[in-house]
């Protein structure tokens, strides 16, 4: 078999994989649910390109057989109800314990917890499978790894104001929420596991890092340093979240594919641009994105953008950027396996892909007009190519997601592009004074406000631009 016509094969295979969890999606649960129907096609169709030699026949079989298998992969993640779950007992009061497996994700009013490896607590205890989302007052705090015991009426999730609050826990596997319950902290003698320690020690690597941004900057400009260094999102005030929309950075302040892939891709660029080689530069980008996403605490969607991140590097570091469809192709089969719901229920994996696809499809032409405009001297000028590159991969990555920013919010930014030029360049280096001055702080706390006024000049700055342009009333069509 020819190279080119396994590629095509893999094409057909990805996409129509892809195709089949997108159909499964959108169908009613009376259809999605018949898993055994779907297993059952899916080998009979296997069988039979054993059988038939034709090509053709045989390419049209398989396309089919991975359509199916799509169908039951999807039916096969979606939650079944025995007792052996803790969504079962939905519409239940009940008492369980479990551990807080993430950090609290405090809110204005409130804060959220995670809870899982639960045990129900009735007249013995059982085990039961699931995670579940509590709501409870912003005191007292309550720590990642912390066993708490609950008393709440459990429920299941409900779409709100046009919201499917139900589809977007399901992405995390959380089909049991509950609200304001009594809760009891439990001493545990269990030790913790090797992963445990691991997240224990990040979150309070991570407070300490909270405790010396907040000595050294205002409290808007540590908010948004905690946003982007350490991946705090709720920090961010509505009234600054609502300037940072309209001004078209959002993506800067929320960890996603698309904040990710356009901060690797310009950290590189900044890094040839100052004269390193490319392999050196790779290097460097990926330990600097390692560095990161570690200190944000690896959650699910900064790993996954760390992948994307990772196949434009690679693409960058072979000089060919436009060569990287198929590793994302697969990457995305690979992800959708894993979690079949993240294709039509999450927004940031959506938002991700098609930045990444901008990026390696839209950015190669921008460079080649913006060096006929200016002449190729001109537009190789160091400072020049950083401006060209900045606007390039973020005008790139908008072109793609436009369509979907709109579909799900309604508005689109008009001074996106405006904003984004005269911003995006200063995060290589405000990401640099950020840690280093953490770093520093951490040995002498006395000068933190010394220590931070390198990033507070590129804070304030970042801040001011934002709110000029995001106040504008035509800043959103």
């Amino acid at each position: 078999m020819e190279y080119q016509e396994k590629i095509r094969i893999f094409y057909y295979i990805c996409i129509s994989y892809i195709f089949g969890i997108l159909v499964a999606s959108f169908l009613p649960q009376k259809i999605i649910k018949n898993i055994f129907l779907f297993f059952c096609i899916f080998v009979l169709l296997t069988s039979l390109i054993f059988i038939f030699n034709k090509k053709r026949i045989k390419l049209i079989l398989l396309i089919f057989a991975v359509l199916f298998f799509a169908l039951w992969r999807y039916a096969f993640y979606l939650p079944q109800d025995t007792l052996e779950n803790i969504w079962h007992y939905n519409g239940e009061l009940i008492t369980f314990r479990g551990l807080v497996n993430k950090e609290a994700d405090a809110r204005l009013n409130n804060q959220k917890l995670e809870i899982s490896e639960l045990a129900i607590m009735s007249n013995h205890t059982k085990k039961v499978q699931g995670k579940v989302l509590v709501t409870t007052e912003l005191f007292p705090a309550y720590a990642y790894g912390e066993e708490l015991e609950i008393t709440c009426d459990l429920k299941k999730p409900e779409p709100f104001s046009g919201f499917d609050y139900d589809r977007y826990l399901a992405r995390h596997d959380i089909f049991s929420v509950c609200y304001y319950p009594k809760i009891l902290k439990i001493k545990s003698e269990n030790k913790f596991s090797l992963k445990q320690n691991f997240y224990k020690n990040i979150f309070l690597f991570k407070d300490k890092m909270r405790y010396l941004i907040e000595g050294g900057l205002s409290k808007t400009e540590a908010d948004f340093a905690k946003a982007i260094i350490l991946g705090d999102m709720n920090a961010i005030s509505k009234e600054w979240q609502e300037i940072f929309s309209r001004a078209g950075i959002s993506h800067i302040v929320s960890i996603s594919g698309t904040h990710i892939s356009i901060l690797a891709v310009i950290v590189m660029s900044f890094l040839l641009n100052i004269g390193l080689w490319r392999k050196h530069a790779f290097y460097l980008t990926n330990i600097f994105l390692a560095v990161y996403i570690i200190l944000i605490g690896m959650p699910a969607s900064a790993m996954r953008a760390g992948l994307m991140g990772f196949c434009v590097l690679w693409a960058l570091k072979l000089g060919r950027i436009s060569k990287i469809f198929n590793s994302l192709l697969l990457s995305a089969v690979i992800l959708l396996l894993i979690n079949p719901l993240l294709l039509r229920d999450d927004i940031g994996f959506q938002l991700s892909f098609l930045a990444v696809f901008g990026i390696v499809y839209v950015l190669p032409y921008i460079k080649k007009y913006s060096e006929k405009i200016l002449g190729e001297k001109l537009a190789n000028q160091k400072i020049l190519k950083i401006i060209i590159d900045v606007f390039g991969i973020t005008l790139a990555a908008q072109v793609f997601t436009l369509p979907i920013i709109y579909y799900n919010f309604g508005s689109i930014s008009l001074v996106a592009p405006l904003t984004n030029l005269l911003v995006l360049w200063v995060f290589p280096p405000l990401m640099i004074f950020l840690l280093l001055a953490m770093l520093v702080g951490w040995f002498f706390p006395s000068w933190l406000i010394v220590i931070f006024f390198p990033a507070k000049i590129l804070l304030a700055y970042t801040l001011f631009v934002s709110h000029l342009l995001g106040a504008w009333k035509y800043a959103i069509f």
